[in-house]
């Protein structure tokens, strides 16, 4: 068995994305030395201090320099190609169809995990955003149908649709909001879209070990709560995580990679 090359870390706002993107980016840097690793924020609005303390690898990209690189590919020229950026032309149609810029920047990506030197792991937007980002190649090949431009669409898709490559990872809380949010989007991700999908539950309390005799009932009462929502909604997580508390985000990183190494098989293909 071998690990992906792009995982996709997604979920509703505030679920622990971020943080789950680094570890899982820290622990396949710690057991694939043989590839490059490289942690990737689709927003990016990533901690710089906390990725330079756990020492990871990121790209830096922006929508800007991600279709200006494919325009200078296209016409095997730099200069044209950031002349053609800095036209008011081109910013206002980038503008007016910003998902053309997010087709690219998914394209800019998807490329780097091709190379069979690397694994990229994407800390990529909440649930409607990404649907949005995946669903722009669909648009786009139906508007191009042929040539250059629709013949790396289809890449794309493929990279995209081949789960020997790529895996989504969707990360909830036991909320009843973010449980059904990140149901929801695993469905669509695999009927609509054809993406495999792994899910996380974060912030279990029953995983947590509180002593039995000395529990704040605020605490029993809220594990019981949980419980419900994991019946309610017949919750199987591939991997759940408990409530982790401890000083800083460097040392919350570091235990969910502890845990990510554990049961780090469910990240491999089969």
């Amino acid at each position: 068995m071998k690990f992906k090359d792009l995982y996709i870390v997604t979920g509703k706002g505030g679920v622990g994305k971020t943080l789950t993107s680094l570890a899982l980016t820290k622990s396949l840097t710690e057991l694939d030395q043989n590839k490059n690793v490289y942690f990737f924020s689709f927003e990016q609005n990533a901690d710089k201090d906390l990725i330079n303390k756990l020492n990871v690898n990121t790209v830096e990209l922006t929508h800007i320099s991600s279709v200006q690189e494919y325009i200078a590919r296209k016409l095997n020229s730099k200069t044209i190609a950031k002349w053609i950026v800095s036209t008011s032309f081109f910013n206002a149609l980038f503008d007016m169809v910003p998902s053309f810029g997010q087709l690219i920047f998914l394209g800019h990506i998807i490329d780097l995990a091709r190379d069979d030197r690397n694994i990229v792991v994407v800390d990529a937007p909440a649930s409607g955003h990404l649907l949005s980002t995946i669903h722009s190649p669909k648009v786009f090949k139906d508007i191009f149908k042929i040539g250059p431009i629709a013949n790396d669409i289809d890449k794309m898709h493929n990279f995209l649709t081949n789960d020997e490559h790529t895996q989504c990872v969707v990360v909830s809380i036991p909320t009843e909001l973010a449980i059904e949010e990140g149901q929801e989007l695993e469905r669509e991700l695999k009927e609509k879209y054809n993406l495999s999908t792994i899910e996380i539950l974060n912030c279990d309390l029953s995983l947590n070990d509180f002593p039995e005799d000395d529990t704040p009932d605020f605490i029993r009462a809220k594990i019981q709560d949980q419980e419900s929502l994991k019946e309610k909604f017949k919750v199987n997580p591939h991997l759940s995580f408990p409530q982790i508390v401890v000083p800083t985000q460097k040392e919350q990183v570091e235990e969910l990679t502890r845990i990510i190494t554990k049961k780090v098989d469910i990240f491999k293909s089969k």
